[in-house]
């Protein structure tokens, strides 16, 4: 096999391992993608945090305690009157946890 024939046979074998590692890159780079999205979509799913009912701004009709005779029981007994509703913190606040020292 003369010089410029093995030339060639290595410049094919060569553009073949390249394709080869092209087509390799581009399968990992998707199923990474899809194993991405696969992941966030479980997380969404089974992390406990804001539905689309409870987001700022929205109000049911079952968020709003009900007036109705609250002139007319302001007179009444102490005992029977209903405790003021408990409101959640913030939901902008972070917590930051600190191992190992006093902050």
């Amino acid at each position: 096999m003369d010089i410029a024939q093995r030339q060639a046979h290595l410049a094919g074998t060569r553009d073949v391992a390249v394709q080869r590692l092209r087509d390799l890159t581009l399968a990992i780079g998707v199923a990474a993608a899809g194993a991405v999205g696969l992941v966030a979509y479980v997380a969404a799913a089974t992390i406990p945090g804001m539905s689309d009912a409870s987001a700022p701004g929205q109000t049911s009709s079952a968020d709003i305690p009900s007036q109705v005779g609250a002139a007319s029981n302001s007179s009444t007994d102490p005992s029977t009157t209903q405790p003021a509703p408990v409101t959640a913190a913030p939901r902008h606040h972070r917590s930051v946890a600190v191992s190992g020292g006093s902050r």
